[in-house]
This record gives C-alpha cells, sequence and structure tokens, in this order.
C-alpha cells in the first residue's frame, strides 16, 4: 500500500500550508504538520508550541481536513469539530496510526498526487520562513 506522501508528512512537516493526499478510491485529505497547526509535537508560533520554530519532524499527530466527506470511525471524534450539518470534517491532532488506517481503508494514496501541492509548499516556505 501506497503512503509516500504521508510518511513524507510525518518525517518533514508541511511548513505553514497544508498538504493534499489523495487516496486510491479519490477520497481527498488535507494534512498539515507544523507552525500553527495542531500536530505533535507542536511548533513555537509567536510563544506557543512544544517544540523549537523550525522543528522539521518527525511528527506523531497530524491536523486533517477531510475534504471528501467520509465516514470516519469512532475513535476520531474525540478530534473533530462537527460542521453546520452536523458532520465531521476537520480534526486536530489525530494520532499518526488512526491516519493510516483511515488511508489504509481506502486503499491507500493514489498514484497520482497533485504537483501543484508541491509548489505551494515551496511558495509557503519562501515567505514563511522558519523563526
Amino acid at each position: 500500500m501506497r503512503t509516500d506522501r504521508l510518511d513524507r508528512v510525518l518525517a518533514e512537516g508541511t511548513g505553514h500550508l497544508p498538504r493534499c493526499v489523495r487516496l486510491a478510491d479519490d477520497t481527498v485529505l488535507s494534512v498539515q504538520a507544523g507552525p500553527g497547526a495542531w500536530s505533535r509535537p507542536r511548533p513555537r508560533l509567536y510563544g506557543t508550541g512544544t517544540a523549537p520554530a523550525d522543528y522539521p519532524g518527525p511528527y506523531s499527530h497530524l491536523e486533517v481536513y477531510l475534504v471528501t466527506l467520509v465516514p470516519v470511525p469512532e475513535s476520531w471524534k474525540q478530534y473533530g469539530d462537527v460542521d453546520e450539518a452536523g458532520r465531521l470534517r476537520h480534526f486536530g491532532a489525530v494520532p499518526e496510526d488512526l491516519v493510516r488506517s483511515l488511508v489504509a481503508e481506502h486503499g491507500g494514496e493514489h498514484e497520482e498526487q497533485d504537483l501543484e501541492d508541491d509548489a505551494l509548499k515551496a511558495l509557503s516556505e519562501a515567505f514563511f520562513p522558519a523563526r
């Protein structure tokens, strides 16, 4: 099962912008780990956080936004916000194993990921250098 992008996000973080992960069944997650994100460890941003502002990773928990609404396991509900329709969509500090389980349930990562997402990460690093 492919998890190249997720592995890279957990190892290196995402900087100031989230990264999209397209799954094999075309479900899309937006994940973030780094300054300003609800990840763990949490890099210091404006005085808050448990790791240095330029912490490069690895991360054990990710902030996750479900771009494609999919059923989530009961175990995710403690990390989530409910949208206006009563559905869970945004999750903070989700443990790595729960994110991996969701990715596995949807067949792993799609072979084709959006290259524009990589360009956005590079741009964010240029405009928001580590403090």
